[in-house]
């Protein structure tokens, strides 16, 4: 399994895609077994994809209709996030994976950007 992108504001920072044979719920499916993100890191890699794409947005010089479905994807992003935080049952486990990534701040500002911080410890 690969790591992933890192962050692109940041090249040192990451949520890798490891994290998911440690924090996932099992679902049998009947002959197929697939691993399903436990909310906690869902919701730091639905963080991740909304910090690259407003970056993205931010700091490329891109075409109108590039733009818009920025723009759209950034805005399905934040609703994600916020419907993802009221699944986030162990906060605890949402900054042990921030804090081992080192991307505790990125995390951080984003929700505090996004008011929510409720889930800030």
């Amino acid at each position: 399994m690969s790591d992933g992108q890192p962050f692109k504001e940041d090249r040192k920072k990451n949520i890798p895609y490891t994290e998911l044979s440690s924090h996932f719920k099992q679902w049998n499916l009947g002959e197929e077994t697939v691993k399903i993100p436990n909310p906690e890191l869902l919701l730091l890699q639905k963080i991740k994809a909304h910090r690259d794409r407003t970056w993205e947005f931010d700091n490329q010089t891109i075409d109108p209709v590039r733009s818009e479905y920025l723009k759209s994807k950034i805005w399905k992003d934040e609703y994600d996030i916020r419907h993802l935080e009221h699944r986030v049952k162990d906060i605890g486990t949402l900054w042990e994976i921030a804090d081992k990534h080192k991307c505790r701040d990125l995390i951080e500002d984003t929700l505090r950007n996004l008011r929510l911080s409720q889930l800030i410890r």
